[in-house]
């Protein structure tokens, strides 16, 4: 039976090879036009994606980043409270309070509309700045000093009030938000301002001290709050917001936790400080007086006990936003109320150098403890110019016959005029020596104490001295510093270790005030125990004998060593009094300085307050 199955039939099957074919035709090469099209639509085409890239980001990059914020999940950091401060007790100085700070969320706010009034950029600053007290100017210039690559949001303002922080959350502007934060509150801070100094906020120069720092952190700013910033600081949480593209939070995630600063404990006592504060501001406030020092240190291992700078300041109004007007008068006070005076301040020592000078005599060999001369009130030195206009140099008063015991205890002046610079017969130390033994107890260097700022002692340099004058040195000059005037100068702090030297058998350490540091000895001067022994002989005379200028200081409970000191300034016409005193007398646990500047009677102002301290820590401390 045939097949009679379909097959299939394809176009190209019903289609002569020929249909469409020209056998006449030939193949020709394309026009050099067609190419040359090509080539200017393919170069238009690379200028033009140039173009558009310069154009993307150079000309508008920055809009395009900032719109590139907008698009990626919100990050909140949130704040860490600062370590405490604690005292060698463990009572608390400092506290952590809480507040209210604001902040803006730069993704959020380059995403509103540029103008226009409400939830704009415009008007998101205006409503800040309004409820704030911000200046416009102010707000743009900080989110201009923004790293947007590295912070998503700029701190706007830190301890806000309760009604402030309502009406900015009754605004409803979608870019800002309110956490909660903390302040510090100082506890006394008056008492306390020069030791723990406060906190402020990050500029943009700080931002060049440390890459570490965010505009609107809170760091310290002066005294152990800046010193011990790194300890104290603590490590900021974060909490996201993932948002879909139209800015809605789909979920809140916490990604961190805020970690608090270390807790930082001193060797000052507390009590002490404050009772200190107290005793010494109502005798400057009952003297008409301003300015002064109290400083007490431990001569067995230099911490420091108290510290006090005069004037004093309220450390608690820097986190007070409602401040600003007693922050601007603290700062343009002319007494200088944030100088530090017992770290920063340098002065003539007056008669509170004697001992040393007596110290580097005895040494030297230019007297010993039976050497004796006598004071008639004054010594006169020939005048080569004007024979008959001698140059008189005053003891402060007739003192009869001194030896070193009684030179120390009555501060006698001629006494080291004589072993300073030298006297007729009699050769004294002289200006190099006097430098060499200076610069040995290191009062013309550091004491290394851990807060900033300190300053150096300034011995005096004959040729130096030339130079700025166009005068020679002359003895002169060499009496002047032999009894701490003129061009010798050291800070409070080399003062007082120089002093409790003398008691502990001549070790002078590194004060310090962070209690996990260890005892540091600056200078060994113990081999020089003999003739400490014999300076602190005069200066237990200072208090027990009855012509002593420190008597008033006989009836402690314990016994004591002291020196007191006068030093003219302006132009002889303030006086700044002096006292240095260490106890007990043998095996010392504490030395006290009080300097009053501007003193009515000198020492006689200061050693009643040196006694009341004394007796406050005799009582409670020893």
């Amino acid at each position: 039976m045939p097949n009679f199955r379909r097959r299939e039939i394809f176009f190209d099957e019903l289609v002569p090879d020929t249909v469409g074919h020209r056998f006449d035709a030939m193949e020709k090469p394309l026009r050099l036009g067609v190419f040359s099209f090509v080539y200017f639509l393919l170069l238009f085409s690379v200028i033009f994606a140039a173009s558009r890239l310069i154009y993307l980001n150079q000309i508008r990059g920055v809009f395009y980043a900032n719109r590139s914020l907008a698009n990626v999940t919100r990050e909140i950091l949130t704040p860490a409270p600062r370590g405490v401060i604690v005292d060698r007790f463990g009572e608390s100085i400092i506290a952590n309070e809480p507040s209210f700070s604001v902040f803006i969320n730069l993704a959020d706010f380059f995403r509103l509309p540029p103008n226009g009034s409400g939830d704009t950029q415009f008007g998101t600053i205006s409503a800040l700045s309004g409820t704030l007290g911000l200046s416009p100017e102010d707000f743009s210039a900080s989110i201009s000093a923004v790293n947007l690559e590295r912070q998503g949001e700029l701190v706007v303002a830190k301890n806000v009030s309760l009604d402030d922080t309502l009406i900015i959350k009754g605004k409803h502007l979608s870019s800002v938000y309110v956490i909660d934060d903390f302040r510090r509150r100082y506890r006394d801070p008056y008492a306390w301002s020069h030791v723990l100094g406060y906190t402020g906020e990050v500029t943009p120069a700080d931002l060049t001290r440390d890459s570490n720092l965010d505009l609107g952190d809170a760091i310290g700013k002066s005294g152990l709050e800046l010193m011990y910033d790194d300890l104290l600081r603590g490590t900021k949480g974060a909490i996201v917001d993932f948002q879909d593209v139209l800015g809605s939070t789909i979920a809140e995630r916490a990604i961190g936790s805020p970690v608090p600063g270390q807790t930082l404990s001193l060797t000052v006592d507390a009590d002490f400080q404050e009772f200190f504060y107290r005793r010494m501001s109502l005798a400057l406030q009952n003297l008409g007086r301003t300015s002064g020092v109290g400083l007490a240190i431990n001569p067995q291992t230099g911490e420091v006990l108290a510290a006090l700078s005069f004037p004093s300041y309220n450390s608690n109004i820097f986190s007070d936003p409602s401040a600003a007007s007693a922050r601007r008068d603290i700062l343009n006070s002319p007494l200088q109320p944030l100088f530090n005076r017992f770290v920063s301040g340098v002065y003539n020592p007056g008669s509170t150098i004697k001992p040393l000078v007596a110290v580097a005599a005895l040494r030297e060999g230019i007297v010993d403890t039976n050497d004796i001369f006598f004071s008639k009130g004054y010594i006169e030195i020939p005048n080569p110019y004007y024979p008959d206009q001698p140059s008189r140099f005053l003891d402060w008063r007739p003192n009869g016959w001194v030896d070193v015991y009684s030179a120390l205890a009555r501060s006698s002046n001629i006494y080291f005029y004589y072993v300073g610079g030298g006297f007729e017969d009699f050769k004294g130390l002289g200006i190099a020596k006097l430098r060499e033994w200076w610069a040995r107890f290191g009062l013309d260097k550091p004491t290394g104490i851990d807060l900033p700022g300190e300053k150096v002692g300034l011995l005096p340099d004959p040729s130096e001295k030339e130079a700025r004058t166009g005068s020679p040195w002359r003895v002169g000059d060499t009496y002047n510093v032999s009894i701490g005037q003129g061009d010798l100068a050291i800070t409070p702090l080399e003062l007082l270790s120089y002093v409790y030297a003398v008691g502990n058998g001549g070790y002078i350490y590194r004060p310090y005030l962070n209690s996990a540091l260890s005892p540091k000895i600056n200078y060994n001067l113990s081999y020089l125990s003999p003739q400490f022994a014999e300076v602190a002989r005069g200066m237990r005379d200072a208090v027990s004998k009855p012509y002593g200028t420190a008597s008033l200081l006989q009836n402690l409970p314990f016994p004591t060593a002291a020196k007191t000191g006068s030093a003219q300034v302006a132009g002889k016409t303030k006086t700044n009094a002096f006292t240095v005193v260490y106890a007990p007398a043998t095996n010392p646990q504490i030395a006290i300085l009080v300097l009053v500047e501007d003193a009515r009677e000198g020492s006689l102002n200061t050693v009643p307050i040196a006694k009341e301290v004394l007796y406050w820590y005799a009582t409670n401390r020893l």
